[in-house]
Formats: structure tokens, sequence, C-alpha cells
């Protein structure tokens, strides 16, 4: 089974596993880091790597950032050298839920980036795309 961990700034990784808790249950190999404002950039990366040790059950870890550039984002690319991680940036409720849901299906890391980032991708809308609002003449 593919690992993942969710790392972002502040407590958004907490709040996106507590959420996938809720909707799909307890998991297993899954993981958040939550970086304060204040941690050391030691402490980070510490939070970081033992969270991809912990749930690397031998097939890799996804690592879910909140964004390109952060913190988070930087310290999980520094990962990718070792080869059993891949990193996907702007997560969403969706994205984490696509991850744990198709992660037993494939034990392919790159496969289920893709198709993590694709599912993001499409679950990013305006509400306006999808329903027509009601003019005044509706009234």
């Amino acid at each position: 089974m593919i690992g993942v961990v969710i790392a972002t700034h502040c407590t958004v990784a907490s709040a996106l596993a507590q959420a996938t808790e809720v909707v799909l249950g307890h998991q297993v190999a899954l993981a958040c880091v939550d970086l304060p404002p204040e941690a050391t950039r030691e402490d980070a990366w510490k939070a970081l790597s033992s969270a991809v040790d912990q749930t690397d059950a031998g097939d890799g870890v996804l690592v879910l950032v909140d964004m390109l550039g952060g913190t988070p984002s930087n310290l999980a690319m520094a990962l990718l050298a070792e080869g059993r991680v891949d990193v996907v940036t702007g997560v969403n409720l969706p994205m984490v839920l696509r991850a744990i849901g198709r992660r037993q299906e494939t034990t392919d890391l790159t496969i289920l980036a893709q198709d993590v980032l694709e599912y993001g991708r499409r679950n990013v809308t305006a509400a306006t795309q999808w329903l027509q609002p009601a003019g005044p003449e509706a009234a």
C-alpha cells in the first residue's frame, strides 16, 4: 500500500486528515505534518522525514503539500532523490480522498500521483459553471 503524508502550514494537514477519516473511517499509513510559523527548518525536516518513514510500507509515499515553494513543499522535494516519494502540491480534500481511495488499486506511485493531481484539478471549480443562477424573472 502506498503511504500518504499531508504536509501544510499551520493545521491544515490535521484538518484534512480528520475530514478524511470522518468520510472514510480510520486510515493506516496516513500521517499529517502541521508546520507552525515558529517551526525551525530542522524541526520541520524531522517531522516530515519521520512521517514518510512511518507511512512507507514498501510501495512508496505520496506527499500532498499545500503550495509549491512553501516550506512543506521545499522539504518534500528534497525527499524525491530517495525514489520512494512523489510530491503533489495544492492539496485539497478531494485529492486526499482520492489518494486514500485509489492507493490500494495501484502500487505505482507515479500513476497514483498523476491520478490525484488530475482529480484535484477537476474538483476546483466555480458553482456558476454548474448551476445557472436564477435571474430577476425567476422571482
